[in-house]
């Protein structure tokens, strides 16, 4: 590997959403003969201390959250003293591919949301069992969490898709109110709606990423970045001219006839290799490392991966520019499903695909914004 207004309409005004993976270390009678039993891990309601029970009035929400391994941060650490202090960088260690890892959702708000938790691995959805849930394996948990409360998710990965030793991107996400749509609920238009990380995740001892990158797809154009929206993928269709990059209206409807293939356009803006070898923005040397010289477009409809073009993902490499950031200009398309109805979708990209995290690039994943495709007959 290289190294580089939520629930129902007004109900909530804020809502914070904190995911943490945390790997288990479970202990078995034979690692201290004084335990006579141990209790299988199952999912958990605490309430959340009196000073995160944020109550904000208006229509405002957020969602963040953050992932460590259990006990490998200190987050007491004294800004003072930073000696011996490693900041977690999302790498996930692993003995064996079927070892424990929980999820950890705070409702940090006054009422009970809906979240659906999603997993990736090398960009492709990957079944997970919650322990004490279901002895089935699924590639989504839906669940709610009260106001106030923390909820913890111990689950397994789906061993088949691992090796015993090997390397991988782990891409979690957690997407808020899934069983709305856009198009009736005008709040969840918004890519606050959502949040993800990328982890690199090594089982046993490790090795080089297995990715494919032959999902390569050339943009119709590049051009100097307009704006800081690193996605943004139209549904206004009719009559859509490639030079009015700056337009940022849309829709939070499409209809579509069954079994039809959609296309939709989409442009990103994203910092990418220059010719020049000093970068200032805005007043300071940018990490080498954040310069984005690849990056992974996928899509959900309905919470379920579909193909872009025809492939699990879309992979892009940028070339070296004079532009200080660049935006791409490009389609896709999507088969709609045959049964008439709504379907939620939703877009997200994932930059330097192919990298190892570090300290300046293990931030939250960009989402497009949701919108709803009709399927009529």
């Amino acid at each position: 590997m290289e190294n580089y207004k939520l629930s129902k309409k007004g109900a909530i005004k804020l809502l914070v959403a904190i995911l943490c993976l945390l790997l288990v270390a479970c202990v078995t009678q034979e690692d201290d003969p004084y335990i006579t039993e141990v209790l299988p891990p199952v999912v958990t309601s605490t309430p959340l201390p009196a000073s995160d029970q944020i109550y904000i009035e208006g229509d405002s929400f957020a969602v963040w959250f953050g992932i460590t391994e259990l006990g490998w941060i200190n987050l007491t650490f004294d800004p003072n003293d930073l000696s011996g202090y490693e900041p977690f960088v999302g790498q996930i260690d692993l003995t064996y591919p079927d070892d424990i890892l929980e999820a950890t959702v705070s409702n940090i708000s006054n009422s009970t949301a809906n979240f659906v938790l999603k997993l990736f691995l090398n960009y492709e959805e990957i079944p997970f069992r919650v322990l004490g849930e279901s002895e089935d394996y699924a590639t989504e948990f839906i669940f709610p969490v009260d106001g106030g409360y923390e909820l913890s998710i111990p689950f397994v990965l789906d061993s088949d898709f691992l090796a015993e030793n090997g390397s991988y991107k782990l891409t979690a996400m957690v997407f808020v109110d899934p069983e709305l749509y856009a198009v009736e609920y005008d709040h969840l238009w918004s890519s606050s709606f959502a949040n993800g990380v990328n982890f690199d995740l090594f089982i046993g001892n490790g090795g080089d990423l297995q990715l494919s990158t032959t999902y390569n797809m050339l943009p119709l154009d590049r051009i100097e970045s307009i704006d800081g929206t690193p996605l943004f993928v139209w549904t206004e269709l009719e009559d859509f001219d490639s030079s009015r990059y700056i337009h940022r209206s849309n829709l939070p409807l499409v209809q579509v006839l069954r079994g039809e293939e959609l296309e939709l356009p989409f442009i990103t803006s994203l910092m990418g290799p220059r010719t020049t070898a000093v970068r200032i923005y805005p007043t300071m040397e940018v990490p080498p490392e954040v310069i984005a010289e690849n990056y992974v477009i996928l899509a959900l409809l309905d919470w379920q991966q579909i193909k872009l073009n025809g492939e699990p993902y879309l992979f892009v490499h940028i070339e070296e520019t004079d532009f200080e950031s660049v935006s791409d200009f490009g389609r896709f398309t999507i088969t709609v499903p045959d049964e008439p109805g709504f379907y939620e979708f939703i877009a997200f990209i994932i930059p330097n695909a192919t990298h190892g995290n570090t300290f300046a690039t293990f931030v939250p994943l960009s989402f497009s914004y949701r919108f709803t495709i009709e399927v009529i007959e």
